[in-house]
């Protein structure tokens, strides 16, 4: 199992390395993909410091602190309602602001855990990259 994980990050390293291969988080719909990726594989650490914008990165660091963040998510475990909510809108079009530098999805309900009370999703673009707005 250790080398499994071991395998999983070395890819995703040498997947970065190479300068010719754009970074996931440079496209919103890669950027969904990325972070699907990371819930399911429960690197909390790397969601946070990928798809957390910087600002907001500095007051969660733990799975604890993201579970504060996401509290709109509804009771329970948030990191498993922001992998069932992202896998629901990965092939959806996002409504874009008029600069393009936000991206908002519905919800569908059905991925919608009992007690949330958001029903859009944002992410935003800052230079170069997608953050998930908290």
């Amino acid at each position: 199992m250790s080398h499994i994980v071991f395998v999983a990050t070395l890819s995703a390293s040498a997947l970065f390395a190479n300068p010719q291969t754009p970074d996931p988080r440079e496209n919103v719909d890669t950027a969904i993909s990325t972070a699907i990726h990371l819930l399911e594989e429960r690197d909390y650490e790397r969601l946070v410091e990928w798809f957390v914008h910087p600002d907001d990165a500095q007051i969660i660091s733990t799975r604890r602190d993201l579970n504060r963040a996401l509290r709109p998510l509804g009771p329970g475990d948030k990191a498993s309602h922001m992998l069932t909510i992202l896998r629901s809108i990965k092939d959806g079009r996002p409504q874009y602001s008029n600069d393009g530098t936000i991206a908002s999805y519905e919800i569908p309900w059905r991925s919608l855990a009992r007690g949330a009370s958001i029903r859009t999703i944002q992410f935003r673009k800052t230079g170069r990259y997608w953050y998930l707005i908290l």
